[in-house]
C-alpha cells in the first residue's frame, strides 16, 4: 500500500519532474545552439572571464527587480506606517531570498562552466542565465498565484544549477 498523496502534493511532485526534464532541455539547448553565437571580450578582459561577466550580469537581475520591487511596497503600501506588513511583500521577500540561494549556485556553476567549456561554447553561460532569469519569474509568478505553484520554477532553476555542476565534472574528465 503507497502512501496517499494531496492533490497539492501530486501536483508538486509532477512540476519538480517538469521542472528536471526543463532544466535538461535547457541545457541541452544551450550546448547545441551556443557555437553560434560568439562571445567578444568586453574591454580588454580574457575572452572567459567577459562570458562570466556577462552571465552574471544578465543572472541578478531578477534580483536586482525583487529588491526594487520590496522597496516600492514598503515605501508606497501599508507597510511604510509600520503595521502589519503588505503579504504580497511578504511573498516577495521570501521569493528574493530563494533567488540569492539560487544566484549563488548559479554564480558557482557559472564560473566551472565558463572554466571548462571549450571556447567555442562560452555562448553557453549568458544563455542559461537568460533561462535562470526566466525559471525564477515563473518561480515569483507562480509564489503569487498559489505557493505550491512555485514548484516548477524552482525545480527548474535548482536542477539546472546542479545539473551544469555535473556537466562541468564530466567535461573536466571528458575533455582531459
Amino acid at each position: 500500500m503507497g502512501i496517499m498523496l494531496t492533490l497539492d502534493q501530486r501536483y508538486v511532485r509532477k512540476m519538480a519532474a517538469l521542472g528536471s526534464f526543463s532544466a535538461i532541455a535547457t541545457i541541452g539547448a544551450a550546448w547545441m545552439i551556443s557555437p553560434a553565437i560568439s562571445i567578444h571580450s568586453i574591454n580588454g578582459l580574457p575572452l572567459r572571464l567577459s562570458a562570466y561577466l556577462l552571465a552574471i550580469l544578465i543572472g541578478v537581475v531578477p534580483m536586482v527587480a525583487m529588491i526594487a520591487r520590496i522597496a516600492m511596497g514598503r515605501f508606497f503600501g501599508p507597510a511604510i506606517l509600520g503595521g502589519n506588513c503588505d503579504p504580497v511583500v511578504e511573498i516577495d521577500v521570501r521569493v528574493l531570498n530563494n533567488t540569492h540561494e539560487q544566484f549563488i549556485l548559479f554564480g558557482v556553476s557559472a564560473l566551472l562552466l565558463i572554466a571548462v567549456l571549450p571556447e567555442g561554447r562560452l555562448a553557453m553561460a549568458p544563455m542559461l542565465a537568460v533561462a535562470f532569469n526566466f525559471f525564477r519569474f515563473v518561480f515569483w509568478l507562480g509564489y503569487h498565484r498559489k505557493p505550491t505553484m512555485r514548484a516548477f520554477g524552482f525545480a527548474a532553476t535548482f536542477y539546472s544549477n546542479i545539473l551544469l555542476m555535473v556537466l562541468c565534472v564530466f567535461l573536466i574528465y571528458w575533455l582531459d
